[in-house]
């Protein structure tokens, strides 16, 4: 597991630090309160290999947690990246008064064949006064504009980063 300094960004991506944003959800001390939340400090749980998280907030975390062959799975697939950045496209529901959400997202990670992207549309739904990530279905990557800032966070555009010559 990696630990992340609590006055650092957070891994989200949120204007926020670690310990005012996906912190309070990791150590348990404060749930997510929406839909979206919960993406945020999944995908920081991913950054900062955080599997239990990962279990823990699954459809059953009770039966979650004793699947070690689903936490092997979950740690080989994120372990083989190095997880960049956050990018939320579109929520629908999902609030602190609903009782499912969705949640459209892309992942940038790099990998050893570079600049990568996982974009999905995530079912969420509050189970036990909690909310929960159900399941994900994979779409189609998006168009990086060459002229856009690199999901990198280098500050450079895309065409002189991460999509430029090497």
């Amino acid at each position: 597991m990696t630990s992340m300094p609590p006055s650092q960004p957070c891994p989200c991506g949120s204007d926020l630090r670690y310990q005012q944003c996906c912190q309070p959800c990791h150590s348990g001390s404060a749930p997510a309160a929406s839909a979206q939340q919960l993406m945020r400090s999944r995908f920081s749980a991913f950054v900062l290999q955080l599997w239990p998280y990962l279990q823990h907030t699954g459809p059953t975390p009770t039966a979650a947690l004793q699947e070690d062959n689903q936490a092997s799975d979950i740690a080989q697939w994120s372990r083989d990246k190095t997880w960049l950045s956050l990018r939320i496209l579109n929520c629908q529901l999902g609030g602190p008064k609903d009782a499912q959400g969705q949640v459209e997202f892309v992942a940038f990670y790099r990998d050893g064949q570079g600049l990568q992207q996982h974009h999905e549309l995530s079912q969420f739904a509050r189970i036990d006064g909690a909310w929960r990530f159900i399941e994900g279905s994979a779409m189609p990557g998006i168009s990086l504009g060459r002229n856009a800032l690199c999901p990198c966070g280098s500050g450079k555009k895309t065409k002189r980063c991460c999509l430029g010559p090497c």
